[in-house]
């Protein structure tokens, strides 16, 4: 007999809550359980390492969407190592993008502190100002999105 669990033992296994598993039922994310005749969903044990692989895919910046599209692009025998480099290759584009635009940000702010400045009033304070330079100085530059430019 397969041994299957309760969505709360899946939850609990996997640290995420019950909610979020029927979220990525709904997404297919995770397969349909079958259910009970009183409703209940049985989900099979592997379930578990899936949701852990839908976490860890989260911790490395993928969107539950982009994991529709990845899962919806694996076969039965799973995917090729070209469609994986080329999904790989696009999130280390897009990261190394935030990590441009979080540099960019810092020196502005640096800039911005190292600047004499006066007292501030309540409504002029420096985070105030210092988001203004940011969005001024970000609309100087055009940003590198997938797809192209972005002014």
């Amino acid at each position: 007999m397969v041994q299957t669990l309760l969505i709360g033992q899946v939850a609990k296994r996997t640290g995420i809550g019950v909610g979020a598993v029927r979220l990525y039922e709904r997404l297919k994310l995770i397969p349909a359980p079958s259910r009970s005749r009183a409703g209940y969903r049985h989900y099979p044990e592997d379930t578990v390492l899936r949701v852990q692989v839908i976490r860890a895919a989260k911790m490395l910046g993928f969107t539950l969407r982009e994991m529709v599209q990845f899962f919806a692009g694996m076969g039965a025998d799973g995917m090729s190592g070209a469609a994986r480099d080329a999904i790989l290759e696009s999130k280390l584009q897009e990261i190394d993008g935030r990590i441009r635009s979080l540099g960019h940000m810092r020196t502005l702010l640096l800039r911005l502190k190292s600047a004499p400045g006066r007292a501030s009033t309540r409504a002029e304070c420096a985070l105030a100002e210092a988001a203004l330079n940011i969005v001024r100085e970000m609309e100087r530059k055009p940003v590198r999105r997938r797809g192209g430019t972005i002014k």
